[in-house]
């Protein structure tokens, strides 16, 4: 069980000591100062979690101190102790930031049962900020980071929205949960090349995440998209902690490089059709049981994935639509037959 820090700030020495002894004999770990000056140093040195300051003290008042504290750390529990029971002088605590009160004189039972609720409220407060904190006893990381997933908030993005920047530091990984993303690098003389479209259930900006380095592309929705979005300080301690979700990882990192190998084939190899097909089949939304769908997606981003020429992929397309492979309207396709597609010799 964690031992909790306090430090006392408090002038009578009396009354420091006093409630040193009662909080030793409660099991906190307690440092004294016997004035404010004394208490901003110990503060740096001994990190408490909760601190007991007078309002009135030797060398400046309790009000100068917590001020002073919150300008060299983030302030943790801070309880003010008092003689004066004026409604003015709690208020202004209160308004500074202070977590409470204590009116001396007051019973050992009423400062035990203060710190003992303002600790315990604190750190179920964390638990709802932090989602690691609550999984301590999960022995299995792909179900512990399929819980923070149910419990994250998904956000909406319009189509045409950039999520991160080439360039920018890879901080976050992205989860799609409906809608299209693409991802574009962007070459020397301006030109922008289509790296990647991902979908639902697809994880993008992996790569980089994992480099702890820069994005290595752009990415932008093609569509309204609704993504999940797990920041490192979430994301890192349950990789560290549980090698099965890092094998998860690796899986689809591994995936991933092994899906641009055979595009480079595609690239070297295969055909105009034979290209458009496949990359049409890879844009065509994966459901079971679902009905045809539209594809959202402009001559210049196909152009961009399929290192065609836009007029070719004109040409391809309307090819496409007198055999019955695809329908199109403007800049949306629809895929009529999968299979035929598919099936598409090079």
């Amino acid at each position: 069980m964690k031992m909790y820090r306090i430090l006392i700030i408090e002038s009578e020495s009396a009354s420091r000591a006093s409630m040193a002894t009662l909080l030793k004999m409660a099991n906190y770990d307690v440092k004294e100062a016997a004035n404010g000056k004394q208490g901003v140093e110990q503060v740096l040195a001994f990190l408490p979690d909760l601190i007991l300051c007078n309002t009135t003290l030797s060398d400046i008042d309790g009000y100068m101190t917590f001020l002073l504290i919150k300008q060299q750390i983030q302030i943790p529990l801070f309880i003010f102790l008092t003689s004066k029971n004026d409604p003015k002088e709690i208020r202004k605590g209160m308004t500074l930031g202070a977590d409470d009160y204590l009116i001396q004189p007051f019973e050992d039972i009423d400062i035990l049962q203060t710190i003992e609720m303002r600790l315990k409220k604190a750190t179920e407060q964390k638990k709802q900020q932090d989602p690691i904190v609550h999984l301590e006893n999960t022995q299995n990381g792909i179900e512990a980071f399929n819980k923070i997933v149910t419990e994250s908030r998904l956000r909406r993005f319009k189509k045409s929205q950039v999520l991160y920047y080439e360039e920018d530091l890879a901080d976050s990984l992205y989860l799609i949960a409906e809608g299209a993303v693409k991802t574009i690098k962007t070459t020397a003389d301006g030109r922008e090349l289509v790296t990647g479209i991902y979908r639902e259930n697809q994880y993008f900006g992996i790569n980089s995440y994992f480099s702890a380095e820069a994005y290595h592309e752009t990415a932008e929705t093609i569509e309204e998209t609704l993504i999940y979005i797990f920041p490192r300080k979430i994301l890192d301690p349950l990789i560290n902690r549980f090698s099965d979700l890092s094998k998860k990882f690796i899986e689809i990192i591994a995936m991933n490089n092994l899906r641009n190998e055979d595009q480079l084939i595609e690239f070297a190899y295969f055909s105009v059709r034979k290209r458009m097909s496949q990359l049409l089949l890879r844009l065509y939304p994966k459901k079971i049981n679902c009905h045809k769908e539209w594809i959202d997606i402009s001559r210049e981003n196909l152009a961009a994935m399929s290192g065609m020429a836009t007029e070719t992929v004109s040409r391809v397309l309307s090819d496409f639509k007198k055999d019955g492979l695809i329908m199109r309207d403007s800049n949306k396709i629809m895929i009529i037959d999968p299979l035929r597609l598919a099936a598409l010799k090079n």
